[in-house]
């Protein structure tokens, strides 16, 4: 099922990339394709807890991993906001938010 919903939120996201392209919306897309990314981050990480761990380990172990990924890309946010870079902070913030819609998306799965 979390598996399923992270597809369908990312044909909905590749499909707004590829008409944003279309539009010449090249900023845009690139904004759309990070969001992606990190769907299909927590798509694969899920993929290798299913293939590698005992179900009744799986939740613990993948929210694990998740918020090893938060830690990183927080630390990476921090640096940025630090040397000023807004570029960085504006990637790393919503890469952030994407994964908390991720996380998200996951305990309304398991509930």
């Amino acid at each position: 099922m979390f598996e399923q919903k992270l597809n369908e939120m990312l044909s909905q996201l590749l499909a707004e990339e590829k008409q944003l392209v279309q539009q010449n919306r090249k900023d845009e897309a690139a904004f759309v394709r990070i969001r992606s990314n990190i769907v299909n981050i927590g798509k694969t990480v899920w993929q290798v807890v299913v293939r590698t761990e005992k179900e009744e380990n799986r939740r613990e172990i993948y929210l694990g991993k998740m918020a090893a990924l938060r830690m990183a890309w927080q630390e990476s946010l921090s640096q940025a906001e630090k040397y000023e870079d807004h570029d960085k902070v504006m990637i790393e913030t919503m890469k952030l938010s994407m994964l908390e819609q991720v996380l998200r998306m996951f305990e309304e799965s398991a509930a």
